[in-house]
């Protein structure tokens, strides 16, 4: 038995080196802007070169959100206010400054 032990634990980790980039999950809510949008962000990260999962229309805020926080999608399009009050920074001003500096770290534009 233990002179499997290494050539299967070399398989392992050769089929894990070139096993392919994990896709890019796009979603949006259900709405049809969303719907919109979502297909852009597919169009953009294809058009790069990036492989995607599209997820489109998956449903309302807070199933899309938790679906956000449990990292069973990557992104999804959302209005700055919305984020802004779902993200718990719906008290800070930089979203009603379009000319503002820099964004807080942390903060609800920042890529996760």
């Amino acid at each position: 038995m233990k002179r499997y032990f290494l050539p299967a634990t070399v398989g392992v980790f050769v089929a894990m080196a070139s096993a392919a980039p994990a896709d890019i999950v796009v979603s949006s809510k259900i709405d049809t802007e969303g719907g919109l949008l979502g297909n852009i962000i597919v169009l953009a990260l294809e058009s790069a070169g990036l492989p995607v999962e599209r997820r489109l229309q998956l449903s309302g805020t807070q199933v899309v959100r938790e679906a956000l926080l449990a990292n069973q999608i990557d992104i999804y399009p959302e209005y700055t206010g919305n984020a802004a009050f779902f993200f718990n920074h719906a008290d800070q001003d930089i979203r009603n400054d379009a000319e503002g500096g820099d964004l807080p770290p942390g903060s609800y534009l920042s890529l996760m």
